[in-house]
């Protein structure tokens, strides 16, 4: 049985973990579109390593083995990630979305622009499925599983309308991605989302906590501990605070001028 210091520091980990990845990521994005092949070949290699790492811990169930096995399950994200915002996996239609389309018209137009990166997280996801089935470590696939939903709830709150969409954290090649955004103060499903965000929250934490074994334990802390950034991350889509303020020092050159930010939102208000 992990003692609640250990718990915090696996949870302290699990956020620096987080975020440190996604501002290198954001970092990368920011600098030069000559460097991003050179970017996404380290990257495509690193999730190459993780798949590696994921094979190797699967077979074992101390708490190094399933540490490792989340730090390889958010390296292969990141590598998927880092391809759609750079735009080498996004889908096969780049244009933006004509306006005054009805809500399935919209929908269908919006799984053409995106539907090569939902196939990637769909395709990594299996991946990771049968390369630990049966295996006592599920820790690679559990964690992708909980990204992905909870990535899947904030992409359909997007479509269906939000206050804050975080435009900003778009790259070059991805930003007429944000005309099939709606801009809204709130819609049917965010209520149902953060409930259910929240409630899996409170389950993985009650299980860190009284687990008597150190493995389980420190596995439900760091899907805890995700869960709960997801909560976070349903919020900043409500409230009038982008995300970037989390990580300002790589966003700041990539702001959508004002221009073309009123440009966006009034064709996402006409949908």
């Amino acid at each position: 049985m992990l003692s609640a210091l250990e718990l915090a520091i696996i949870a302290i980990l699990a956020c620096l973990a987080w975020w440190g990845s996604t501002g290198l990521i954001l970092l990368v994005l920011a600098r030069p579109e000559k460097t991003h092949k050179r970017a996404m070949l380290v990257g495509v290699m690193l999730a190459t390593a993780a798949i590696f790492v994921v094979w190797q811990t699967a077979v074992s169930t101390t708490v190094t083995a399933i540490v490792a096995s989340f730090l390889a399950t958010l390296a292969i994200w990141g590598a998927i990630e880092m391809a759609f915002l750079m735009g080498y996996v996004i889908g096969p239609v780049r244009e933006t979305c004509p306006p005054d389309l009805t809500t399935w018209n919209r929908f269908k137009a919006s799984w053409h622009a995106l539907s090569h990166h939902e196939l990637a997280l769909a395709g990594a996801l299996t991946l990771l499925f049968f390369a630990t089935r049966g295996a006592p470590n599920t820790m690679a696939f559990d964690s992708f599983a909980l990204l992905w939903l909870m990535r899947l709830s904030t992409k359909l709150n997007i479509f269906l309308g939000v206050r804050n969409a975080s435009e900003e954290l778009l790259g070059p090649r991805t930003r007429h991605l944000a005309s099939y955004f709606r801009k809204a103060t709130m819609n049917p499903l965010f209520p149902v989302s953060i409930t259910a965000t929240t409630l899996v929250t409170i389950l993985l934490a009650s299980e860190a906590v009284t687990s008597t074994n150190a493995a389980s334990a420190a596995g439900a802390t760091l899907l805890a501990t995700f869960a709960a950034l997801a909560v976070v991350e349903h919020c900043f889509l409500m409230l009038p605070l982008q995300q970037s303020a989390l990580w300002p020092w790589p966003t700041k050159s990539e702001t959508p001028t004002p221009a073309r930010s009123v440009e966006i939102t009034s064709r996402a208000m006409k949908t």
